[in-house]
Order: structure tokens, then sequence, then C-alpha cells
């Protein structure tokens, strides 16, 4: 008998109500009581003669599961759940109730702020629905084993069956926890490493070993005995060892750490485990989902097992190895990569692709646990236990290196063989399951480098909405290539889509800028300007109100699901271009090109040594604030001259220019003020130059104190100054929170008054306080046109050429600028440039407007004018005249 048979699903949803509700500590209480008392009541029930089985699996993996490995998905979304409440409580589909359900994400339509769809549907279920309590925690279970089982079989009925009779038999506080379930985010508040540490203190390190609640529950039941050894274990997955990242230029930096080093091939296949005993097999994924019945259990069965067994020695009875599966072209004798969209895990007997496991560790050996022999010493049983068949299971090739040179060489060699990378290896390193940093593994790409990878100026034609704290608002984006940017015929395919790269701050500024234009997505039509393909966004935005981002992405691969035929892989944003317009998005066709190019990889070139900075370690020399001329002197005998100061406890940290800190600290008793070596509650203020003092910064992250520039206090200090000065926002190198709120009733954010007349110093600080911000502010034309109103009373005269595009007839061959002669245009470009305008070299870019010609020299005039008839968007042939003859005027 189980005792999840004996517990109600009604005490289950209490105990997550009770958490919920609670603070933070509270809930750990409650959780931790809640398992102390399952146990206390198996032991009861066992003592009086029952045999129970008392695991605590049945509510583990109702309280976390989406940990839950063993039950696969339910295939179930919040739509799927509304269309069965309204069928269940006969809603009308176009009432309000109905709706609630439906639109709960989106954010112009839901009725409920920060609530999820089960919050929703308890509002719509608590007068609609029975008592409930009939369900124990055993059958609730039992009912999502069916869901899932439904699913895995592609019988959506017997889902909607099983789901009818689930929800008719509970309660609606009981439904609102079961939604949960099924859309597997409890939010409890609780993190599931908390969860873990209340049930066992190694819970996380076992799961993260071996992805198994049940594991957990079976070998952990008592929090006393601990677990020493994390045990790589026959036909159990656990999540392998990882690579981290690095940036080659940082390379001298790992060389320091080992003296020699492992390189292999950075495979672009799909992460795997094999285990293997007597001639039965296991496939495990990176994620420990079991894919054994794609792959064949036996020497007998399936496509690849079979072919495996044949290359295993007869001394070998069991083994557990570390690899990658990949897809072998049998015409080409060579891999494919993952964006030729096949899928590896599905290739059919008599296709010309076949799986191949690549094979770089080895775990397990005849029932020895290896993970903690070093790396060298795992390979050279590795290279006894297989014989190597090409396209059926290969050891991955590897060479051992010492230098930096040998790993740049190494990186090249991937690039022209348009491999992904390279993986470098600590010879000496143990295998650590699940773990990244510090584990001696590293993985080298060219996009992890500035300048080895070719960046994609792309822009955001649409949008997705968030989940969880980041519900109802946009924060991935669809991003699109022109295909026409003319005025009367804009359009744009989609070609990808992003998430990643940019900061919260980033996402919260470029959000800002994009909400007043989103649209919805509508199921019926797609806009004329933005085509999306099957990708289709919850919302879109007209190109010319939008946005380029600069993406970086390891390659360019064919792709139904984008309209334009191709989709990005590992995309994310470098940097959101505010400097450029839309219409300076990359084209589709310059995308195709990019796309054909080495096929697709985006890796602009070659490394050398000479890129990777010294690594060197430097001597510096300890620095303290206070020096020991500060600490030592005798203050005592420094005679009064001034009450200036007096009352006021200042903290000085540094001087300035000539002026050193001891110096400025006579300098404030002689003027009555008293002296701190740490600020306090009574502190006066800070005096400080600069903020490159680690001290300085924490304190103005802080808040709390004014910090004033030492070279301005110091002016301050004047026998002829009966009180202190007015203080003013430049005299400051940072400022309190009450300061602050005080200055913002006469001073802007930039430290300008409102209403007096600035100084030259107040201008300075005010223009390095906006430099500082860090913001370019994009502006419209119209509103670069009112500004000009306001300022001039009609454009501005130091503008007259900013829409125009210039190309100066100063090349003797067209275009070429490498045939750059000596002319009097040379001024007129200057002017023309100091007046607003933009110049190019290339008279085929479509962006010039005028060829600028030296009325005296016509040679090149046929050639002009024959480029201008190739074109569409005409531009105008003048001389230099005409820059005269504008600026004269002012038109």
């Amino acid at each position: 008998m189980s005792l999840a048979k004996k517990i109600s699903f009604g005490n289950f949803c209490q105990l997550c109500s009770k958490i919920k509700s609670a603070d933070h500590e509270k809930k750990i209480i409650i959780l931790r009581n809640y398992i102390s008392n399952w146990k206390k009541k198996a032991k009861d029930i066992e003592s009086d003669g029952l045999n129970l089985d008392d695991s605590f699996f049945p509510i583990f993996r109702l309280l976390i599961p989406h940990l839950d490995r063993e039950r696969g998905a339910y295939g179930i979304k919040e739509r799927t759940l509304a269309k069965i409440y309204i069928s269940i409580l006969s809603l009308p589909k176009d009432g309000e109730d109905a709706l609630k359900l439906l639109n709960c994400k989106n954010p112009k339509t839901s009725y409920f702020n920060n609530c999820d769809f089960a919050s929703i549907a308890f509002c719509i279920l608590r007068n609609r629905c029975a008592e409930g309590g009939q369900l124990s925690v055993e059958e609730v279970n039992k009912h999502l084993d069916k869901i899932s089982t439904s699913h895995a079989a592609n019988e959506p009925r017997n889902v909607d069956a099983e789901l009818i009779s689930l929800l008719k038999s509970t309660n609606a506080e009981e439904q609102k926890w079961l939604i949960r379930i099924l859309l597997k985010d409890v939010k409890l508040g609780l993190s599931e490493n908390v969860i873990f540490k209340c049930y066992h203190p190694d819970a996380r390190e076992l799961y993260d070993s071996s992805n198994s609640l049940r594991k957990i529950c079976d070998l952990l039941n008592d929090p006393e005995i601990r677990l020493n050894e994390i045990q790589i274990q026959l036909f159990t997955p656990f999540k392998p060892m990882l690579s981290e990242e690095c940036d080659i230029q940082k390379i001298d930096y790992y060389l320091k750490r080992s003296c020699h080093f492992f390189i292999e091939t950075k495979l672009d296949g799909e992460r795997f485990q094999l285990h293997f005993e007597e001639g039965n097999f296991k496939y495990f994924s990176r994620n420990g989902y079991d894919f054994t019945t794609n792959f064949g259990s036996s020497k007998r069965e399936g496509n690849l097992s079979p072919r495996i067994f044949k290359r295993i020695p007869p001394h070998v009875k069991s083994f557990v190895l570390d690899g990658e599966m990949m897809s072998w072209d049998r015409i080409t004798r060579s891999f494919s990569s993952k964006g030729k969209n096949l899928d590896v895990k599905n290739l059919k007997e008599g296709n010309h692709y076949q799986s191949c496991f690549c094979v770089f560790d080895i775990l397990l050996y005849n029932g020895e646990v290896l993970t903690n022999k070093p790396l060298i010493a795992r390979l050279e049983i590795l290279e006894k236990i297989i014989e190597p068949e090409e396209g059926t299971i290969i050891i991955l090739n590897r060479k051992q290196i010492s230098s930096n040179s040998e790993v740049i060489d190494s990186l090249n060699e991937a690039i022209d063989n348009r491999e992904e990378g390279i993986v470098m290896k600590e010879s000496m390193s143990v295998y650590k399951p699940n773990v990244r940093k510090n584990g001696g593994w590293y993985k080298i790409k060219p996009e992890y480098t500035d300048g080895l990878a070719e960046t994609l100026d792309l822009l955001i034609i649409g949008g997705y909405y968030g989940r969880g704290h980041l519900k109802g608002s946009v924060n991935h984006f669809l991003l699109g290539a022109a295909v026409n940017v003319s005025d009367d015929n804009i359009l744009f395919y989609s070609t990808g889509r992003v998430g990643s790269g940019y900061s919260i701050k980033d996402l919260e500024d470029l959000s800002l800028k994009l909400k007043p234009y989103w649209k919805e997505a509508k199921n019926d039509r797609m806009p004329l300007s933005v085509k999306w393909g099957k990708e289709k966004p919850d919302v879109w935005i007209k190109p010319d109100k939008s946005y380029i981002l600069e993406i970086k992405a390891s390659e360019i691969v064919s792709s139904a699901i984008f309209k334009s035929g191709y989709a990005l892989r590992f995309p994310r944003v470098e940097k959101i271009r505010y400097d450029k317009t839309w219409k300076e998005c990359l084209t589709l066709h310059n995308l195709e090109e990019i796309a054909k190019i080495a096929s697709g990889k985006l890796t602009a070139s070659h490394f050398s040594q000479s890129n990777i900075p010294s690594f060197l370690p430097k001597k510096k020399a300890k620095t303290s604030i206070w020096n020991i001329n500060s600490e030592n002197f005798d203050f005592s005998g420094i005679k009064c001259i001034s009450k200036l100061l007096q009352g006021k406890e200042i903290c000085v940290f540094s001087g300035f220019k000539n002026i050193k800190k001891l110096d400025l600290e006579k300098k404030v008793v002689e003027f009555g003020g008293k002296l701190v070596k740490n600020p306090g509650k009574n502190t006066f203020c800070i005096l400080a130059e600069s903020d490159n003092h680690t001290r300085i910064k924490n304190i103005i992250k802080c808040g709390s104190y004014d910090i004033l520039y030492s070279s301005c206090f110091f002016s301050f200090l004047k026998i002829e100054n009966v009180k202190m000065p007015k203080l003013k926002p430049e005299h400051f190198l940072a400022m309190s929170k009450g300061t602050k709120e005080e200055f913002s009733k006469s001073y802007d954010k930039y430290g300008d008054h409102f209403t007096k007349k600035s100084t030259f110093d107040a201008i300075k600080h005010s223009l390095n306080a906006a430099s500082q911000e860090g913001k370019n502010i994009v502006l419209t034309s119209d509103e670069i046109y009112e500004m000009d109103v306001n300022l001039f009373g009609k454009t501005s005269p130091y503008s007259i050429f900013r829409n125009h595009v210039g190309y100066f007839d100063q090349f003797k061959i067209v275009s070429d600028s490498s045939s750059k002669f000596s002319s009097d245009l040379d001024l007129f470009k200057i002017d023309f440039r100091f007046y607003g305008g933009k110049c190019s070299d290339a008279i085929d870019d479509s962006t010039v407007t005028h060829v600028i010609t030296l009325s005296s020299d016509s040679s090149r005039i046929n050639e002009i004018n024959n480029e201008n008839h190739k074109r569409k968007r005409k531009f105008h042939v003048v001389n230099e005249k005409w820059i005269e003859s504008c600026i004269k005027e002012n038109a």
C-alpha cells in the first residue's frame, strides 16, 4: 500500500496555499514540517504491521513537475484548458468569462493584472464547482500518467477525456493547483534548490547526476545520511559535464592553470550518453530523456545498436560513454550539421543519412565508475573498449597541446573546415556531472571573440510576449531582412527571432520606444509591409517605426519557418543601432549572398597570435586611501583661522593635482572643520576628485552621502568667505538621495537650472553628465524640423545639406577609391559635410542624392550619366558652384 493513497489531493493543495501565502522563511518551515509529518505518519502505519510504500516521490513530482523525467509532456497549454473549460461549463464563446480564459496572456485584453491562468480560472470556477476532495494524491498522479501517455500516443480525445474526468472530481481550489501542475509551473515562491534542500542537503547534487526524483526519494530517505560521492549508474541518466565558454584572446590565462590540454573538434550534433551491458543498450539525451527506441535496445534491434555491438570486444561487459550523436552522409562520407534540419534521433532505414555515435569520454567500465580518474587515464581505457567504424561509432580525434599558438592553429583549422569550433580539455580533469564553470573543459568558437564573426543588421518586425515576471511585455523579437524599402512598396521578410544579448535596461529603453507602435498580429492576414511565414509573432510593427538590431550568430541555415527561407543559429544582440535608419537594414539579397559563403558560417577571418593581449601578471603597489602621512599626522597643533566649517564633519578621500590629501585635511582643520576617517550619519560631505577607487564607487552606489570635488571644496576655503557658498550640481562628484531630491526642484537631471542663466562650468558639467548617460538620442526628421523652427524659425542654416548624400567626382576611375586624385573639390567636400551632408565613395550607392563634379573637368560626365540611367531613383548631377550658391542663400 502507498502512503500517497491515504493522503488526499485536497490536503496537498492546502499545503501549496499555505506555502504561497507565507513569507520566505515561513515557507521553508511549512514545507519541512510537512515532510517530517509525512515520514512520521509512515512510521506510525508501519508500526501497525502494514507493508507501506512511504516514498515522497508522489508529492515531489507534484511540487516540482518540470523536473519529473519519468512522466513525459502533457501537450497542454493555457488555450487548450480554456477551450475545455468553456465546453464543460457551457460558457458562451463570446461571453465575458470565456474571453477572460482565452485572452489571459494578452496584456491588452487581459482582465486581471499579474494573474496566471490558474488564478483566473479559479475566480470563474469557485461558484460553479462541486465540493471536491474525492481524489487522493495517488489517483491524481495516475490521471496525469494517463494524460502523458495519451499525448505520447497522439490520442487527443483520450487526453481530453482524462482532463474532463479530473476536473469534474475536484473543486475550484484543487483545480487551481492542478492547472499549475499541468502547466509545470506551481508558483510557490520557492526555488527548486530550496525545495530540494528542505528534503535532503544532497538532493540537488544527486538530481544533477541522475535526473531522477524517484532516485532522490529512494536513496536519500534519511537527511542524516550524506551522499559522499556521485555514482554513475548503468541505465540511469545523468546530466553530463559541460564546457565553459572561452574567448581565445584570454587563452594564456587558461594555459597557465594547467601544463597539458587535449584539443578536440567541437561537434555540431546532439549530446548523448550510451549505456551498455551484456548486449543491452540505453540512449539518453543531454536532458535525461530516453531515446532507446530510436536507436535500439539490444544487439538485434534498431538501426544503430546492432552495428555498435559488432565493434565491442568480448572482454567488455559494460560501459557508459559520453559523446555526440551525429548524422553521417553515406554518399559524401562526411558529417552533416544540425543546421540542415536533420533530426538525428529519427533517421529512417534506407536514408542516405545514418546515425553515428562520436565518443569523447568513458565514465563506467565493467562495473567500475571512472569519474574520479583523470581524463588522460579515462581516454586510455576508452581506446581499448571500442573498435571504431566510420559512420557507426568513432572515438573523437584529439591532440595534446601546451601553447597558445597550437590552440590558434587548431581554431583556424576548424574555421577552414567550416566546423563549429574546438574544445580544450585539461588532461588531468576529472568528470563532474552538470558542471560548466571551472571544470577544466573550455569551448572556443569564433563568435565568442570580437572581430572573428560577422554581424547582421536586421530590423525588428515583430515581438513576442514574455512569461512570468515579464508577462505582458515584449521581450523576444522577430527579425526581418529588407526586400524593398522604396516609399511606395515597403516589404520585409522574417529571418529569425532573438531574445538574448541585451541587458534589462537596454530592453526597457527599447520597449519604451517601440510600445506606441506595436499592432496585434491577426490570424487571418499579414500586413502588406511585413511577411512572417509560419513563425507568427504576437505583435508586429511598421518598418519605418522600428529599429535595427546588430545580431551575432553562429551561422545562417535554411528554414521553412521564416518567410525569407533562412534562420539564424544561436542569435544574440550585440548592439541596438539607434544610429541607423530602418532603411539601412540588411537586404534579403545580401542575406542570400552571405548564406552561400562558407556554407552560411558567419566567421569573418582567421585569428593570429598578435591578437592575444599580454596577460603577464603585473606587480601593483598597494594603495590605500589613508596613507601613512595622513594616518600619523597630529592635527592638534594646527591653528584655526576661520569658522567657515564650524560644526561640519568632513571625510577626505583624496586631494587633487598639486594639493595632496594631507594638505587638504590641514585646510579643513584650519577653517574649523572636524575630520573623520570614515563617513557617518553626521558627515557633512566626502571630498574626492574622481570615482576610480572601489570604496568611492561603493559609497556612490549606497547613495547616502554627498561627495564634493576636492578642487571645488578647496576653492571655497577663503578667509573672506563668512559662510559656505551655495552648492551647485557642478560641485558634486555624487549626491545623496536627499540632495538629489532637493536639487530636482530647481535643476534638470543634467544639472541645468530651470530659470537661471548657465555659467561656463555649469554648461561643461551638464554636457559631461549627458555624455556619461551613454544614450544616443535618435530624432525623426519631423522632430529635427520642429527643433530647427524653435531655434531658427526655419531650417537650420547650418544643416542645409542634412538629407543629402553626395558622391564627389574625385576618382580617375568612377567609384574606385584607390584612384583618388587631389582636386579643388576637397574644400567643397568639407563645406558639404560641415553643413550636414553625408558623403559616399561609391556612385552606385542607392542613398546617393547628388553627384558633384568640378565645372572645369567634364571628362567623366558621360560615365556618370550612364550610371544615372541605370538607377531607379535618379541622382542630381551638379558642380561646385551649386554648393557655393546653397551656402550663400542658406537654402
